[in-house]
């Protein structure tokens, strides 16, 4: 099966937007087709000062744009410990049971559903506060 273009690039502007935050390389990337005409990426990113971005996300099309379905943007520092992680994984229910959620070291807790962007601009702020 051929990956639709719209999916692959969206998923590919998840690794760009993710970049830009300062990445000084990018370690893993794999996009490719999953089930339910969805497309998945597996990336991992590296910041100066050792913190690492591991990015896993489901894409598929809802009302002919990309919808991004299934996601996991987990941040840590140079010994791997975590310093956030937001994610929709269902081993987490919160208030309504909402499954997005975002963990902070050990705690974890309901959030808006985060946009990339957002995502991106916590990164950057985390790594100028912490060189």
């Amino acid at each position: 099966m051929t990956l639709d273009p719209l999916i692959e690039d969206c998923l590919l502007r998840i690794v760009d937007i993710f970049l830009s935050a300062g990445a000084k390389s990018l370690e893993e990337l794999a996009i490719g087709d999953a089930e339910n005409n969805q497309g998945r990426l597996a990336a991992t990113m590296r910041f100066p000062g050792g913190f690492r971005l591991s990015v896993h996300a489901q894409v598929g099309i809802r009302d002919g744009r990309p919808d991004l379905r299934k996601y996991s943007m987990h941040f840590m520092d140079s010994g791997d410990a975590t310093i956030f992680r937001y994610d929709n994984s269902p081993h987490f229910r919160g208030a309504g049971d909402s499954l997005h959620h975002k963990h902070e070291g050990e705690t974890a807790f309901t959030c808006p559903r985060p946009t990339v962007r957002q995502i991106r601009n916590e990164i950057a702020e985390y790594i100028s506060a912490n060189p």
